[in-house]
This record gives C-alpha cells, sequence and structure tokens, in this order.
C-alpha cells in the first residue's frame, strides 16, 4: 500500500506538535491524578497507622495496670495475713498473763556455753514450756536444770532420765511450768 502525503511541511510540523502537546498533558494529567491517589492512600494509611498505634499504646497500659493491680492485690493479701497473725499474737499476749519475753529473756540467762535450744514451744492454756536442745557434755545439761529448778518463775521443771544417760553430746528436753504469779 502506497501512502501520499499531501499536507505541506509547515502543517505537518504543526500537526507533530499538537499530537505531541495532547500527548504532554494526558501524560501529565495522568501522572497528577496518580500522584494524587497516591498521596491520599499513603494519608489514608499514615492515619490508620497512627490510630492503631494510639489503640496498642492504650492495650499495653491497661496490661501493665492490670499486673499493677495483681501485684497490689497480692501484696495486700500478705499484708491483711501479716496482720491476722500480728491480731492473734496481741490476743495472746492480752489472755496470758506470761510476759513471754521476760520467760525468754529468762531460758536464755540459764543456758551455759556448749549448750544450745532447738526448740521451744509454749502452750499457753496450760502454762507450760517445752524446751528441747543439745549439749556437749551431761554437766551443761545439769547445770541448766539446777539454774530453771533455783528460778522462781518457773513451779516446776520436768526433766527425762534420757537427759543424763550419755556423759557427751546429749540431745536434752525439759518441761516448765510457769508458776501463776509471774
Amino acid at each position: 500500500m502506497i501512502s501520499f502525503n499531501f499536507l505541506p511541511t509547515q502543517q505537518r510540523q504543526k500537526l507533530k506538535t499538537e499530537i505531541f502537546t495532547r500527548l504532554f498533558w494526558a501524560f501529565s494529567i495522568a501522572v497528577i491524578f496518580w500522584a494524587v491517589v497516591f498521596g491520599i492512600v499513603i494519608f489514608t494509611a499514615i492515619q490508620y497507622l497512627s490510630i492503631q498505634g494510639l489503640a496498642v499504646e492504650e492495650r499495653v497500659e491497661r496490661i501493665s495496670s492490670q499486673e499493677k493491680t495483681i501485684e497490689a492485690e497480692k501484696t495486700e493479701q500478705e499484708i491483711n495475713e501479716f496482720n491476722g497473725l500480728l491480731s492473734r499474737i496481741t490476743n495472746i499476749q492480752k489472755n496470758n498473763p506470761h510476759n513471754a519475753i521476760d520467760i525468754l529473756e529468762k531460758i536464755a540467762e540459764v543456758v551455759p556455753a556448749g549448750a544450745e535450744l532447738t526448740d521451744l514451744s509454749f502452750n499457753a492454756q496450760t502454762g507450760r514450756l517445752f524446751i528441747n536442745g543439745h549439749a556437749n557434755l551431761r554437766t551443761q545439761v545439769l547445770a541448766m536444770q539446777n539454774s530453771l529448778e533455783n528460778d522462781e518463775t518457773f513451779s516446776s521443771v520436768e526433766s527425762p532420765l534420757s537427759n543424763l544417760l550419755k556423759a557427751e553430746d546429749i540431745n536434752f528436753q525439759f518441761t516448765l511450768t510457769i508458776a501463776e504469779n509471774k
């Protein structure tokens, strides 16, 4: 097929310029359109992510405060348990005519060197004190027994024969009854 171009050169140049201008404007409008669309998408994504970031921060803060609340509740429970124990001790001291600190001081005074107490328990209802311990020598046990018997704080001192069977390395026990006037 043969094609003939009958347009003069000037018009051909003008037509080429017009086609180029239209293509340039179409391309420019397409670039601007897609830049605006991209800008809107980016802006929307930034807004969405900032809202999500705030929500995550709030969640983290709520979880953190819940953990702190749980810790505070545990601490409060421990304090309440401790206060209950202190109340029980106070009631025992109020209802008991014997001063436990004075009795402990008396016992500490009579424990000779080389002897040690391993267990001490007190029955407030009967006024009896149970002492277990260990001594290196029998003479230490006898000295302790004599000191307890001579102390007016105790109305009776019970000592089993097992305290006297061995000469060395003795596990001893005493049962003391606290005198009523002390």
